[in-house]
């Protein structure tokens, strides 16, 4: 008797030793295309199943439950081993922002092949995710200058302890911050990942143990570290303006 047992892992955003990977750590799609091609790598010596699909942002999405404005073909191929294989993204034509980017997610399963020598067999299928943006010709300024449009604001309890902070996003391009920080009497205190919406508001509460008053406070670098278009993280500082 054979025992095939398969087991689902879900990789948000990470193809760290994945058998299958998408060459690029996300999308983007240029409005003015009628297709983007996207490249897959196999990594193993032997042949895998992969089956993709685009969803609007439910991480439950399944190919036959998602709901999007684009469709992928062909939406499931199988890849050689040690070899590579593409698939095309379509846009369906459905209206979308014209002054900024849209955010999708595509997801892709990869599937091990049915050896039938094996007689008690573990397959784990891994599934991936990485962000798809949609960007239009209509934003203003390229997405290299969309960080020096982001501005700071500093909230206080009223006995002057910082106690939260507001990320102002003024461009029409998502923000995707791997880490960032603040600078405090020469301190710097991290914050985890964010993403900021185009011409929209983060606000993360603080948790810095300072306490210090709004006459006093020497909050006066915004430190980053953001993720560009190539997945490379830039890393630079911008002033807080008062």
């Amino acid at each position: 008797m054979k025992i095939f047992v398969f087991i689902l892992f879900f990789l948000p955003f990470c193809q760290v030793n994945a058998s299958v990977v998408l060459k690029n750590t996300r999308v983007i799609y240029p409005a003015e295309k009628n297709e983007h091609t996207i490249q897959f790598s196999n990594n193993d010596a032997y042949p895998n199943i992969v089956q993709i699909w685009v969803d609007e942002g439910d991480e439950k999405s399944t190919p036959k439950t998602a709901d999007s404005s684009f469709v992928i073909m062909p939406p499931i191929f199988k890849v050689n081993a040690n070899g590579g294989q593409s698939a095309r993204i379509l846009y369906t034509g459905e209206p979308l922002a014209q002054d900024r980017e849209s955010i999708f997610y595509l997801n892709f399963l990869v599937i091990p092949p049915n050896i039938e020598s094996d007689s008690n067999r573990l397959s784990i299928v891994l599934r991936n995710r990485v962000k798809l943006f949609y960007r239009p010709n209509g934003i203003a300024g390229p997405p290299s200058e969309a960080i020096e449009k982001v501005t700071v604001q500093l909230g206080y309890e009223r006995s002057g302890k910082l106690s939260s902070v507001t990320l102002n996003n003024r461009s029409g391009y998502f923000i995707n911050l791997s880490r960032w920080s603040l600078t405090v009497d020469n301190e710097k205190y991290v914050f985890g990942p964010a993403m900021v919406e185009p011409f929209n508001d983060l606000l993360v509460e603080s948790y810095l143990e300072k306490s210090i008053s709004p006459e006093q406070e020497n909050i006066d670098m915004f430190n980053y570290v953001y993720i560009n278009d190539f997945g490379a993280q830039v890393s630079g500082s911008l002033e807080i303006a008062d």
